[in-house]
């Protein structure tokens, strides 16, 4: 699955309504989910890229995550849900953010299972 549809799943299963979007600034690009505050300000979602969205992800979700030596995994609910070991590689922040957001977009699209 692609960051753009893991983004998507995961927003749909947080209720996070908004609309995919990239945006190049100077050298920075910025992509995510971007969500309408109301009075012309938005906002990018992307637990991907961001700790505090996926904290409040996994919270609103009930997403518990276990680190195991160089990997990371997630649960839903009491069951493993089928994200896969996320190795860390070098940076186990990303790694964590990213088997929450898989989780969430397992949610999403209808694929959890309490096994």
């Amino acid at each position: 699955m692609s960051d753009r549809a893991l983004l998507e799943a995961a927003a749909k299963a947080a209720g996070v309504e908004g609309h995919f979007c990239a945006k190049k600034e100077l050298d920075t690009e910025r992509w995510g989910i971007v969500t309408f505050l109301g009075y012309g300000q938005a906002a990018f979602w992307n637990p991907l890229t961001d700790d505090g969205d996926a904290l409040r992800l996994a919270v609103k979700l009930h997403i518990d995550v276990k680190h195991y030596g160089d990997y990371v995994v997630a649960w839903f609910d009491g069951g493993y849900i089928g994200t896969g070991c996320i190795p860390y590689d070098d940076d186990p922040c990303a790694a964590t953010r990213r088997a929450i957001t898989r989780a969430a977009a397992s949610i999403g699209s209808g694929k959890e299972s309490a096994s």
